[in-house]
């Protein structure tokens, strides 16, 4: 199975476990899309490395797979059939059995009923979510994928759990602080 987590170059991460407790809850619970906010929109909290680190932290509970999309740069539909044709090795049609063009939902859609392996969860994280409109046609129904956003944006949707971050407690910036310059 593919594992595609970026690095990021943060070497000390701390803090945060309760909220990583909570996404994998969130993702194995009734809901399986979840999306890490900011209060108040922030940026600089740490929603991506968190992703990263779950995404890391929980590699062997995803068999059917793990992929990153970052959306604020590119067009979701072309970034996910772009992915099954370079990691999954799918070749997406661009027709239908009677020659009619696919649209690129039908492709998208195409994607995820063959995702490979054929089995097994899969962890997909949309990281940067900017809007939904024009996004959420494209993302998987089936059960077996479990979605992870990071965003700006508060109350995104109705039926995706969020977890909204604040900035680290001062306990929490103390312990990274000393793992970045030593404990001195």
């Amino acid at each position: 199975a593919v594992k595609y987590i970026p690095h990021t170059g943060i070497r000390h991460f701390v803090g945060r476990s309760a909220e990583l407790t909570k996404i994998h809850e969130k993702l194995h619970g009734q809901n399986n899309t979840v999306a890490i906010s900011a209060v108040a929109g922030m940026g600089g909290v740490g929603k991506t490395e968190l992703a990263v680190k779950y995404a890391r932290e929980h590699e062997n509970d995803y068999p059917g797979g793990i992929c990153w999309f970052n959306v604020r740069e590119s067009s979701i539909a072309a970034s996910i059939i772009e992915f099954a044709q370079n990691y999954l090795e799918l070749e997406v049609p661009q027709q239908n059995f009677s020659g009619k063009q696919l649209t690129p939902k039908q492709q998208v859609d195409w994607c995820w009923q063959n995702w490979q392996p054929p089995a097994g969860l899969v962890l997909i994280v949309f990281d940067d979510v900017t809007k939904l409109e024009n996004f959420t046609e494209y993302l998987p129904r089936h059960n077996r994928f479990r979605l992870l956003m990071t965003t700006r944006l508060r109350n995104i949707d109705a039926n995706i759990e969020e977890i909204t971050l604040d900035v680290l407690s001062s306990e929490e910036a103390l312990k990274f602080l000393q793992a970045i310059i030593g404990n001195k």
